[in-house]
């Protein structure tokens, strides 16, 4: 059952509310929310334009495209409607960051880049320019003021919590945002879609990156950087040549699909050499490490976590989370986090996020794993 949020009536009062319109469930009903709430609403559609795109441009088949999904959904609830084109912004911080990345041995996690660069970012300035005090959007997260500062706590739907990708938002940006939709669970949204006869309640949903199409991410960074990506030997943990790849690009840690190497036990991913273009095959027990370090910290709060806190970690978007020790940083300034238990598969390029028990702290992103000691890049 939806219900006016008595946070936002009684801390903000009515003010002119850009959302980022996708045409989709969450975003249609946050619009709605907001609009009963008594704020004065429009909404924004990102559009991402480029020959380099192949899942934004135009919807699936037998589907209105989003622009148009968008457009209908604000003529129902009858607000106005705008759209921009931050297809050339998006391709030069996202796509070309994300190609880049998997180049360079690691596996990125381009929603994280596109909430702080675009989201929160670009589209944020467009809401801005066009008269709107802040910008709302359909992520599963909640925001509260606590003292004189904001904090950001997992959504009430946990199956849809989009906490771990928004863990680089700050103060000044908080200021500036809204998320209605974080206190509720993706049932009770789709209900309410459909006694608003929004056409997004029938609709299917797709959680894979929005910009790549049917032929994976490997054949995004092959058009991309075709000179680049090349094969090379597969080699076991003691150097010795077992098989060949067919470029890094397209194997991640923990890969056990694809490798085409017949052995006596599974054999993954565990290690990746972009220098020598090389990649490492072991057993499943090579994949667990005791802890990680990361770069490109960044803290909700503003200000660095007090060494040796317990907290729990995420090291990727559907694990869940694990307790363990945010240590502070080495001699070099890198963060270190020690596992209560050891983890599998702490792959460079994804996020580390961190919380103490719902509230999000931060993170950064992972440069290696920790294992006896040993620091693996």
């Amino acid at each position: 059952m939806l219900i006016k949020n008595d946070y936002y009536m009684n801390s903000v009062r009515r003010k002119k509310i850009a959302v980022a319109m996708s045409g989709g469930v969450d975003s249609s009903v946050a619009a709605w929310l907001l609009k009963e709430e008594g704020h004065e609403v429009f909404g924004l559609h990102m559009r991402l334009e480029g020959d380099w795109n192949s899942g934004t441009v135009v919807g699936d088949a037998g589907q209105e495209a989003p622009v148009e999904s968008a457009r209908a959904a604000c003529g129902k609830l009858g607000i106005d409607f705008h759209s921009v084109d931050l297809g050339a912004v998006f391709f030069d911080a996202v796509v070309n960051n994300f190609a880049r990345t998997y180049l360079e041995g690691r596996t990125p996690n381009p929603c994280v880049v596109c909430n702080l660069k675009i989201k929160f970012g670009a589209l944020l300035a467009e809401a801005r320019r066009l008269g709107a005090d802040a910008l709302a959007t359909g992520h599963y997260i909640i925001k509260k003021r606590c003292g004189n500062e904001w904090k950001l706590f997992r959504g009430a739907d946990k199956t849809r919590d989009q906490s771990y990708f928004l863990y680089r938002l700050n103060q000044k940006t908080l200021d500036r945002v809204f998320f209605p939709d974080g206190k509720y669970v993706k049932h009770d949204l789709k209900q309410k879609a459909k006694e608003l006869g929004l056409s997004a309640a029938d609709r299917p949903e797709s959680r894979e990156i929005c910009f790549i199409g049917p032929g994976g991410y490997g054949e995004l960074v092959e058009k991309l950087f075709p000179d680049a990506v090349k094969p090379g030997p597969i080699v076991d943990t003691a150097g010795n040549e077992i098989g060949r790849h067919k470029g890094i690009v397209h194997y991640t840690i923990g890969q056990r699909k694809g490798l085409g190497i017949a052995a006596p036990q599974p054999l993954y991913v565990v290690a990746l050499d972009p220098a020598n273009n090389t990649i490492t095959a072991g057993a499943g027990d090579k994949l667990f490490a005791d802890g990680l370090f990361f770069d490109d910290a960044y803290f909700v709060s503003g200000r660095p976590l007090p060494d040796e806190m317990n907290v729990f970690v995420k090291i990727r978007y559907n694990a869940p989370p694990a307790p363990a020790v945010y240590a502070g940083k080495d001699e070099n300034g890198i963060h270190i986090i020690r596992f209560d238990r050891p983890l599998r598969a702490v792959t460079p390029g994804q996020a580390a996020v961190l919380y103490d028990g719902e509230e999000l702290l931060g993170g950064g992103t992972i440069a290696g794993a920790i294992s006896d000691n040993a620091v693996t890049r």
